[in-house]
C-alpha cells in the first residue's frame, strides 16, 4: 500500500530531515575528529571508527529520505522550482 503524503505533510518532514542531516553532519565531524585524536594518541580505534561508520550510515540514509520527499514534493507541486 503506497502512502501519500500532502504538501504539508511532505513539507513539514522535509524541515526535520534537513534538520536531522545537520545533526548528523555535526556527529560525523565531531567523530572524525574524535578518530583522530585516538588515533595521535595510541588508542585502539576499532569502536570509534565502527561509531563514525553508523554515524556516516544514518547521514546517508538522512540523505536518501531528504531526496524521497523532494520527488513527493515535486509530484504535489510540479509548478515549484524546487
Amino acid at each position: 500500500m503506497v502512502c501519500r503524503m500532502s504538501l504539508e505533510e511532505t513539507l513539514q518532514e522535509f524541515a526535520q530531515a534537513e534538520r536531522h542531516i545537520d545533526e548528523f553532519e555535526r556527529r560525523v565531524a565531531a567523530q572524525q575528529a574524535l578518530v583522530a585524536e585516538f588515533e595521535r594518541a595510541g588508542y585502539p580505534k576499532q569502536l570509534t571508527r565502527s561509531l563514525l561508520r553508523e554515524f556516516q550510515e544514518s547521514l546517508r540514509i538522512a540523505h536518501e529520505h531528504r531526496e524521497r520527499l523532494l520527488r513527493e514534493f515535486r509530484r504535489l507541486d510540479p509548478g515549484h522550482p524546487k
